[in-house]
């Protein structure tokens, strides 16, 4: 005689192990293609505690520990030139400098000036 309960269970938790496993799989479809490079310097910025991969208005690339947001509509649209990512207030403070630095090995063309800040661990899995 089979246990029906037993039986629901397994069947349930084969389901729910499909739709984990074809979530995963769909994160790693839509997730950019990274060069060699790009994949080497995310891995070193993440261990180094960077979290967030931003573009600015003039097309620097930068790196975040805590989540940026765009200076001006942030502070105003009283700073001239183009439009940064800062953590909050202008002018940054010694601290906030040491939590965002430049990247120098790849060029992260998925990355635009109109995008959101993107978690690096979503790009390196």
């Amino acid at each position: 005689m089979v246990d029906t309960r037993c039986v629901a269970e397994r069947m349930k938790k084969m389901s729910l192990n499909n739709v984990a496993f074809s979530d995963n799989q769909r994160n790693r479809e839509s997730a950019p293609v990274l060069s060699y490079e790009e994949k080497i310097e995310l891995s070193y910025m993440r261990l180094k505690g960077f979290n967030y991969i931003v573009r600015n208005e003039i097309g620097s690339v930068e790196v975040f520990v805590n989540k940026p947001c765009r200076n001006k509509p942030t502070n105003g649209k009283k700073n001239s030139g183009y439009d940064t990512w800062v953590e909050r207030a202008y002018p940054m403070t010694s601290e906030e400098m040491k939590r965002r630095r430049d990247t120098e090995l790849g060029d992260y063309n998925f990355i635009t000036w109109a995008s959101e800040p993107t978690l690096i661990s979503n790009l390196i899995f």
